[in-house]
């Protein structure tokens, strides 16, 4: 039955397939890698990298009052605070930050967010194993209004997803939530992610616990060098992956589709990024 339902399953994407190929004007997709596999399965049109789930500039902003009201809710004084925010999937990489984690140090892990029953319990069983019961707080779920004054308590943020046979990160929202609060994440080369933090940022190989693991001791000695990763952090989220810019762009290049023109500028989302000297 399982070996039907994948059958019908592949002819009709198949169908989907050869019906895109056939009538779309335009493709828009989140990063590099979409565009290569559109290309691979035989679309000749313009592919514009431009994603619709931007960060709101206006909402996602360093803000030291709302640092100063989460630090203060958990108490979290002058540690130095990492932070993720994604449901507790296997696939979103929280079972290797558990593990890269330092045992010792002034430092503290918000992890925001939740899953099913059995997946919070097999992340507070790593947790105790572990013993880092006191050094990491799981929030639960927080509401998207709340989370400015989330991200704005952290001093880096971490994003370490791990690619399945059936999933990959296409675009992490809270990557460019995180980084327009000016914090600087530590990513990998999972999907989406060093696209995203750019060349700028700090990426490890997915999968490396012992690279990860030296990168959060990394950020923990080097706290002033890792603020200046986020300004750039911050710099490139406002410029390239904010709504306001996302909406120009989106506008223009539908005109340029409309034209049946196709402008490099709109190409992709990130052209304009280049750091200020």
């Amino acid at each position: 039955i399982k070996w039907i339902a994948r059958r019908i399953l592949y002819l009709y994407q198949k169908i989907m397939l050869c019906y895109v190929n056939g009538n779309c004007d335009a493709i828009f997709c989140h990063y590099p890698d979409a565009v290569d596999c559109f290309r691979r399965e035989g679309f000749k049109g313009p592919i514009y990298m431009q994603t619709q789930v931007g960060v709101n500039a206006n909402m996602f902003t360093p803000d030291q009052s709302l640092r100063k009201e989460i630090r203060e809710k958990y108490n979290l004084g002058d540690s130095f605070v990492f932070g993720s925010a994604t449901r507790f999937t296997p696939d979103k990489g929280l079972g290797d930050i558990i593990e890269a984690l330092p045992k010792d140090g002034n430092w503290k892990y918000l992890m925001i967010g939740s899953g099913l029953p059995e997946e919070e319990e097999v992340i507070n069983k790593q947790i105790i194993a572990k013993g880092l019961q006191e050094k990491i707080i799981l929030t639960g779920y927080i509401n998207r209004s709340k989370m400015p004054a989330y991200w704005n308590a952290l001093d880096c943020a971490i994003h370490v997803p791990r690619t399945t046979e059936n999933w990959v990160e296409t675009f992490s929202l809270a990557v460019v939530q995180a980084m327009a609060t000016g914090k600087p994440i530590i990513g990998n080369t999972s999907g989406s992610v060093p696209y995203q933090i750019g060349p700028d940022g700090i990426i490890v190989k997915e999968g490396n616990i012992q690279a990860l693991q030296d990168k959060i001791s990394w950020v923990i000695e080097n706290p002033e060098h890792a603020m200046l990763i986020g300004e750039k952090m911050m710099y490139r989220a406002l410029k390239c992956f904010s709504v306001q810019h996302l909406n120009e762009m989106f506008y223009n290049t539908i005109i340029d589709i409309y034209n049946d023109t196709f402008n490099s500028i709109n190409h992709d989302m990130t052209s304009c990024c280049l750091q200020p000297k």
